[in-house]
């Protein structure tokens, strides 16, 4: 099923340009460690946070 994604069809690896599905609890888990990552290089905000990412 392709709906809003891509479709990489019978291969196995994504490849530049394809979009690939992560569970939102995997990004919900994986952005405060993000962010504070990218806060621990210097003060930041808001936009350039989320360019970043």
């Amino acid at each position: 099923m392709c709906g809003q994604r891509m479709c990489t069809g019978s291969r196995q690896k994504p490849e530049k340009g394809d979009f690939v599905e992560i569970n939102k609890d995997l990004i919900a888990a994986s952005s405060t460690p993000i962010v504070l990552a990218i806060l621990s290089e210097g003060d930041s905000y808001g936009y350039a946070i989320l360019k970043r990412v």
